[in-house]
């Protein structure tokens, strides 16, 4: 991680641990004990991003932090963070011609629930309509 972008992360930490709302309350207290960005909040914690890039999941129930992250929230939470925080908008992934067609949304990148793409439900692409080649090769592989 270059030095500009780790600047970038601290920024955005530091904004995030400022703007006190209640809902967040519980995520920006250990945002701020770990000093990582919460890039892809999830039901049981987040998926936590360190200013030197690394990737961290942090548990609301006991308040751990583990390396131990699948690929698949990996990738969600290299969308996620930058429509979170649009200045870290170099994490985004490159959709290069070697991506594969979603097959869940057809490559739409929305997910349609009878004949409505609700806004709180995200595709397995993540809304970018593809997926790169080697987590469609996990998908595959788990069905």
């Amino acid at each position: 991680m270059n030095p500009e972008r780790a600047d970038l992360i601290r920024a955005a930490l530091d904004r995030y641990l400022s703007e006190a709302t209640s809902q967040e309350g519980a995520y920006q207290a250990l945002a701020s004990r770990h000093r990582l960005l919460p890039i892809l909040p999830e039901w049981t914690g987040f998926v936590g991003l360190r200013d030197d890039g690394a990737l961290f999941w942090v548990s609301d129930e006991d308040g751990s932090v583990s390396t131990e992250i699948n690929e698949h929230a990996r990738y969600l939470a290299t969308i996620r963070g930058p429509e979170l925080f649009p200045e870290l908008a170099f994490l985004r992934p490159t959709v290069t011609p070697d991506w594969v067609v979603c097959w869940s949304c057809g490559g739409s990148g929305l997910v349609v629930v009878q004949g409505q793409a609700p806004g709180n439900i995200r595709c397995l692409c993540g809304g970018l309509g593809r997926l790169p080649p080697r987590l469609a090769e996990l998908f595959r592989a788990d069905r």
